[in-house]
């Protein structure tokens, strides 16, 4: 008996997974939400209230990556700043190589709508982009805490490079298939014993 507690236990710790967010349809929580971001081609919300700097497991990867922003987990970290209620954003570089994420991060997430952090892609053949904040509270608009900006190089605007370690990941079904073996193995072992 004492080996299937240790055998379940060992098994509770190998597949105790952690919880990521999920993105969310902006139009789900926000009329309209392309108007808030000029020259925007699209625009997703995490469940998460923060774009952190060490999500996932390792506690090394961005939360934008974790996310799966746009489909893409290659996002690197440009630079943060921005704040209040509106403002402009201007890029001092050619950004036609680039794939541009703004990811705005609301005063009071908690006590605003839409909940979690907004990214929006933006439109690579435009230099300047203006904002209005898309959060709010019973109605009223809300500061945007900060903006910060995220891009992943391109092949002449086409489709993404691979940037950093681009390795695959084994899908859950693999741990799956291991944990039924465990499982047998220990069942067999059982079986012998009796």
């Amino acid at each position: 008996m004492k080996f299937i507690a240790v055998l379940f236990t060992l098994m509770c710790s190998l597949f105790s997974f952690n919880s990521y967010a999920t993105l969310i349809n902006c139009n789900t929580q926000l009329n309209e939400p392309l108007k808030y971001v000029g020259n925007s081609t699209d625009c997703a919300i995490s469940s998460e209230n923060n774009d952190k700097m060490n999500a996932g497991d390792d506690k090394d990867e961005l939360q934008v990556n974790v996310d799966g922003f746009f489909g893409m987990n290659t996002w690197q970290f440009l630079e943060k700043n921005g704040s209040g209620k509106k403002g402009m954003i201007s890029f001092g570089f050619d950004i036609t190589n680039y794939k541009l994420m703004a990811v705005f991060k609301g005063a009071n997430a908690a006590a605003t709508l839409p909940s979690g952090f907004i990214g929006y892609l933006l439109d690579n053949t435009q230099t300047s982009f203006t904002w209005d904040t898309m959060f709010s509270k019973n109605g009223e608009p809300q500061n945007v805490s900060h903006i910060s900006f995220y891009y992943i190089p391109t092949d002449g605007g086409g489709e993404p490079q691979c940037v950093g370690d681009c390795t695959s990941v084994p899908e859950p079904s693999t741990l799956l298939i291991l944990s039924a073996g465990l499982l047998g193995l220990a069942a067999k072992r059982r079986k012998l014993i009796k």
